[in-house]
């Protein structure tokens, strides 16, 4: 039985120093398979704690030990009392201090303390009769109180008490355990305790001065040579291992009665006069008081005397026989020094490598910073100088254009020749200044489209870095006849289907509330022949081939190994949920039936994240407006709807559920839409209703405008087609491997359980940049509404756009750490702008024509039938209106440069300068 391995960790935590117990003793010691395995110097322990090497050696199957403690560790001291006198006994336990922590072995008791200051271990003695009475002149001293402290150890529960064969115990095995209480809440002896208790012995026969000699029960001189420091502790630890060495001696005879811990042997050195040589761990005596000893021996000296050695050699014998493995922990201790050195070694050498790498690292990171900080820096400052050389050129604009205005209403002033032609004049003008004042949304739109929205996609896509960049370079390589629109609407859908229902951007400093998500609805329109269905497969397999790698990492695939329940046997068994993931992530990214509102539901109830690719949108378009839809469709239109306005914490069952069907709830949907169509079927289906209830705001709108060659030779970027599949595997492991999303599927499937959501957060410069969007943005949304122009509404949503587009450009740009910046806002603000031109005409497309563009055309088409030019007075007469409509009408057709006003021969003529 190993006691000493079951219970030093706690006494080592508790702050006590334990040391083993020799089965069958009281001496430090153990038992190796059965032999004696020795404890030498084991008064080491009462300076500081055995190391958990050599715990974890004493704790092995082959290893035998009772468990004790050694004192004077943290100044812990014991009180071993040893008397049941009836007189006596109440003088000690007056004297002895109360300690919850007592134990008892064969007969008396053992108390634990602590003390302040460390204190000399000590024994207090009375002379006793053989029938046990007092006996102050004859009798034999016995010790009745002694100090255990350091230097000394004592055998504590539950190791087996050697001659009473039970083991130890505590007297209160409720709360006297001393492992319960820690080493410095010990109870404290008083530093006058030994001489409170010797005082109070003294009446009975205790003196100080006729102690028999132990080793170690003394102190040491100051001037003490290490010679004879190193023989008190090797005579120390003979008395304290006498199974080791005595038996051994020459020519020994020992008494074969039993003699407690101790040996009774012949002193054969002078031809043996009886048993008379006591050795005892408490000390080595000869009861004849031959040899000139005074009755007190060392171990040395026996060895001298028994084995015929001079000290030197006897020491020798000695220091040998109470080390028998020496050699063999030596050779222990080398190797497992060896071997620790060498792991240390390599930990020093990884950790090493590991700073090094992260280094090399950090190094290459800053670099790569710098190179983007000078990048955004010179394309800032290109911006800057644009934007001045804009500004520019409008203001020589402007001042031409005042310069023609003023010029044309002096020609007109000076044609009407009266006053009140003049008077008439200045109530045009006035009417007129009030529409500038009307359209000057028009006319911002107008300026927008001939500067700012001069922008293209190139200079989006310039604009742009990260994953969407390398998506849209991929898919223009390999198209017949590439287009920027399509290919970035399609590198839009991958991005939404890796990252939604996951990362949100937080909307701060008043930006409205909530959170902004990667679901966007998009339309790309472009001619037949750009290869919209292919671009848009083309992208589809780049999100499949890296969701298989992913699912083809060992790790990913140990990870979707389940242990479920078996229904019938009731065990537990393994099951591999791969192919059953595969088939839900594959399926995110897909084309969905539109004509079907419980397909679109179920199939969202299963699989909350979809990106839904849509063919000729212009035929959902017309389901959406028309009258005479069917019942299917028309719900199919406010199913969509709901779903476009979707993002946030789930659509729930009233939302969308019949009557008479309960069903579940939709935790966080995310519905992203790529919707292809061609320009001519998307105007047709667009009426102005979709602009005035906001339908159309909820888009972004490309248009490919730009005509395009087909290819001779298309160059496969294999590099580049490796690299998107690698970042698309990297997020999705990342995904699949998350502890929490793993209780989602990784968000992939339904489920009652949210997966785990990342908060995007944007720089202080990008807050800033998003705060003057917003003020612009609301200006033009103010101008709109005051104008009755239904466009107010997709100004109402371009803030919206912004922060959704920034936010996936974001994520494709460094999705593991993302925070969305300047750069990122720019590249949403080029694409929205693009968008909003792109629904301003297809408003005006659809718009019926006001009553002035109707005169407009009406007065353009006179002229042009009179041969391209016309008399003034014919054409206002012909028209129908007074002349100083047709005056005002002549000032609009001047400054669009349709028409001019001009005199010849005292008559007034309108010259046609080109059609509207």
């Amino acid at each position: 039985m190993n006691t000493f391995s079951t219970y030093a960790k706690r006494y080592l935590e508790a702050g006590y120093s334990p040391i083993p117990i020799m089965p069958g003793t009281k001496r430090p010691g153990f038992l190796r398979a059965g032999q004696n395995g020795g404890f030498p110097r084991w008064q080491q322990f009462c300076e500081a704690q055995m190391g958990a090497d050599q715990v974890h050696d004493l704790g092995l199957d082959h290893i035998e030990a009772g468990i004790g403690l050694a004192l004077g560790y943290n100044n812990v001291v014991a009180i071993d009392i040893d008397i049941e006198d009836d007189i006596i006994r109440p003088v000690i336990d007056q004297i002895v201090p109360e300690s919850p922590f007592v134990k008892r072995g064969a007969k008396g008791f053992t108390a634990f303390f602590r003390t302040e200051n460390p204190m000399r271990a000590q024994k207090f003695k009375l002379r006793f009769a053989e029938d046990g009475s007092l006996e102050r002149e004859n009798g034999k001293p016995q010790p009745v109180v002694e100090i255990l402290a350091h230097g000394s150890q004592t055998v504590i529960p539950p190791t087996i008490h050697p001659t009473a064969n039970q083991p130890y115990v505590w007297l209160d095995e409720d709360e006297g355990i001393l492992s319960m209480c820690p080493a410095h809440m010990l109870p404290v002896l008083p530093e006058d305790f030994p001489a409170r208790m010797a005082d109070a012995l003294r009446v009975y026969g205790h003196d100080e001065s006729a102690r028999r000699y132990k080793t170690g029960d003394y102190e040491k001189s100051s001037g003490e040579s290490r010679v004879l420091e190193f023989m008190r502790e090797m005579n120390e630890e003979a008395l304290a291992s006498l199974d080791m060495w005595v038996p051994h001696l020459h020519r020994v005879e020992i008494d074969p009665q039993h003699h407690g811990e101790g040996y009774r042997i012949i002193a054969s050195w002078r031809g043996g006069d009886g048993y008379n040589i006591g050795i005892h761990p408490s000390g080595i005596q000869d009861f004849t008081g031959k040899d000139g000893n005074n009755g007190g021996m060392t171990a040395i000296d026996i060895v001298v005397l028994m084995n015929e050695l001079p000290p030197a050699d006897a020491s020798s014998w000695l220091f040998d026989h109470l080390n028998p493995g020496l050699d063999e922990v030596i050779d222990d201790f080398v190797e497992r020094l060896g071997r620790e050195t060498e792991e240390r070694r390599q930990r020093e050498q990884e950790e090493w490598d590991k700073v090094r790498a992260q280094m090399m690292e950090d190094h290459i990171r800053e670099q790569r910073d710098e190179a983007e900080r000078r990048r955004v820096e010179a394309e800032l400052e290109a911006q800057r100088q644009a934007e001045l050389r804009r500004q520019e050129e409008e203001d020589r604009r402007a001042i031409e254009q005042a310069e023609a205005k003023r010029a044309a209403h002096a020609e007109v002033l000076a044609a009407a020749q009266r006053q009140a032609e003049l008077e008439a004049f200045d109530e045009v003008e006035a009417e007129n200044i009030q529409q500038e004042v009307k359209s000057s949304l028009d006319m911002f739109i107008e300026s927008m489209r001939s500067a700012e929205t001069s922008l293209t996609m190139p200079d989006v896509i310039d604009a742009s870095t990260g994953m969407f960049r390398d998506i849209v370079e991929y898919l223009n390589s390999t198209s017949d006849r590439p287009s920027d629109v399509v290919s970035s609407v399609a590198a839009l859908g991958v991005i939404a289907s890796l990252f939604g229902r996951r990362y949100g951007s937080v909307r701060r400093g008043g930006l409205n509330t909530g959170l902004t998500h990667p679901n966007p609805m998009l339309i790309a329109t472009a001619d037949s022949g750009y290869g919209k269905t292919s671009t848009m497969e083309t992208a589809m397999k780049l999100y499949r081939a890296g969701v298989m790698q992913a699912f083809d990492d060992p790790d990913v695939r140990d990870a979707l190994v389940v242990e479920v329940e078996n229904e019938e046997t009731g065990d537990m068994e393994r099951k591999d949920g791969t192919e059953h993931m595969i088939g839900q992530v594959l399926a995110v990214m897909t084309e969905v039936d539109f004509k079907s509102k419980g397909g679109i539901l179920n199939w969202l109830r299963a699989r909350p994240l979809t990106t839904v690719i849509v063919d000729e949108f212009a035929d959902v378009m017309s389901a959406i407006v028309t009258n005479k839809s069917a019942p299917s469709s028309s719900d199919n239109a406010r199913l969509f709807k709901l779903l476009t306005g979707a993002a946030d914490d789930k659509m729930t069952a009233i939302a969308y559920a019949d009557k008479n069907r309960n069903m579940a709830d939709v935790i966080k949907p995310h519905v992203a839409v790529c919707a292809l169509s061609t320009p001519s079927a998307f105007k047709t289906s667009v009426p102005e209703k979709l602009f005035t209830d906001g339908f159309m705001g909820r888009f972004v709108l490309l248009q490919e405008t730009e005509e395009k060659p087909l290819r001779d030779e298309i160059i496969e970027r294999t590099d580049l087609r490796q690299k998107i599949i690698a970042q698309i595997a990297a997020v999705v492991k990342d995904r699949l491997m998350d502890k929490e999303d793993l209780l989602c599927d990784g968000g992939y499937t339904g489920s009652e359980t949210e997966p785990r959501f990342v908060h995007v957060y944007r720089t202080p410069e990008a807050e800033t940049a998003l705060k003057a969007y917003r003020l612009k943005f609301d200006e033009l949304r103010a101008q709109a509404e005051r104008a009755e122009n239904p466009i107010a509404a997709y100004w109402n949503r371009a803030l919206e756009h912004v922060q959704r587009l920034a936010l996936m450009h974001a994520l494709g740009r460094d999705w593991r750490r993302p925070v969305v910046t300047e750069v990122d806002l720019e590249f949403a603000r080029r694409m929205v702008l693009i968008s909003a031109a792109e629904v301003d005409k297809l408003m005006e497309a659809s718009a019926p024509e006001s009553p002035q563009r109707k005169l407009t055309n009406r007065a353009v088409k006179k002229i042009a039938k009179e041969g391209g030019e016309v008399e003034f007075r014919t054409l206002y007469r012909s028209l129908s209106i007074s002349k100083a409509e047709a005056m005002q009408l002549m000032i609009e057709l001047q400054q669009e440069g349709i028409a001019t006003l001009h005199q010849r021969n005292g008559k007034e003529f309108c010259t046609l300068i080109q059609k509207p």
